[in-house]
């Protein structure tokens, strides 16, 4: 599966799919950006993923084998590294202006990937 640098969208839903990434070991960068809505994004364990969630106005949500790191409220930042160092590492920054942005953990172990 072909991985972009950035992902953006201006109003309402936006799921960014990257469960079927495979790093193969190197290291890359991803921006997901939404304005106004929800903004949903899926990773596998089967690499590190390094989590940067901004809102400014809304939640920030990291989904990680059923533990849930939640923080609630204006201008709000959540870091959490989570997958295999093995396979790569993922540095993925959400941002989401009003709204709420979650990245869901899938796959071994986890939540089942879409």
């Amino acid at each position: 599966m072909c991985i972009r640098d950035r992902y953006h969208w201006g109003i309402g839903q936006f799921i960014v799919d990257l469960s079927g990434v495979d790093l193969d070991g190197t290291d890359q960068t991803v921006e997901v950006g939404l304005t106004i809505g929800e903004v949903r994004v899926y990773v596998p364990d089967t690499f590190a993923t390094e989590i940067h969630l901004e809102g400014e106005l809304g939640s920030v949500i990291v989904e990680d084998r059923g533990l849930r790191a939640n923080n609630d409220g204006n201008d709000v930042t959540l870091d959490r590294a989570v997958g295999d160092p093995a396979g790569g590492t993922l540095d993925l920054d959400v941002e989401v202006g009003l709204g709420e942005a979650e990245v869901i953990v899938c796959g071994t172990g986890g939540v089942p990937c879409p």
